[in-house]
């Protein structure tokens, strides 16, 4: 009696590519659909989260419409203020998704060209449907988070 083959998980797909900050190997991890775009991209609506391979907990948000765009981002779960960022049920319902359990939250990156330290918009996280990749940016009524949250904070 012979054994049925066992399906191993796909590999995922690494590619080399050259972004504002400089050359970076990318893990290509979840294919993202904004339906509104972001604000100041409302004309993107399709996006791939690249995971920076050698850059651990970073990723990069590409545009899959304009190649050239493209964010750092964090899952917020590794940013020590992760508890503050609550987010309201009817900003998960036109996602499609059944609870909280069923998305992530990412903020995006940016870092100060005096300085170079990054910051994360924590006030206005991404909320993606983990299964389905529908996706859409937040504003959090949250005095206590900022547009500017200093990695220096720490991350978990």
């Amino acid at each position: 009696m012979m054994n049925a083959p066992v399906s191993q998980p796909a590999e995922p797909k690494i590619m080399k590519r050259e972004l504002s900050y400089g050359e970076f190997a990318l893990s290509e991890t979840q294919r993202l659909t904004f339906r509104q775009g972001l604000p100041g991209f409302e004309h993107l609506h399709r996006f791939t989260v690249a995971e920076l391979t050698d850059f651990s907990p970073f990723s990069v948000l590409l545009s899959d419409e304009e190649p050239e765009i493209s964010m750092m981002i964090i899952n917020a779960r590794f940013l020590k203020i992760w508890e503050s960022i609550r987010i309201h049920p009817r900003e998960i319902e036109p996602l499609g998704a059944q609870g909280l359990a069923d998305i992530d939250i990412w903020v995006i990156l940016r870092t100060d060209p005096a300085t170079h330290a990054f910051t994360a918009n924590v006030k206005a996280p991404l909320v993606v449907n983990r299964k389905t990749g529908q996706s859409h940016q937040v504003i959090l009524d949250n005095d206590d988070l900022s547009v500017q949250y200093p990695l220096s904070e720490g991350l978990i």
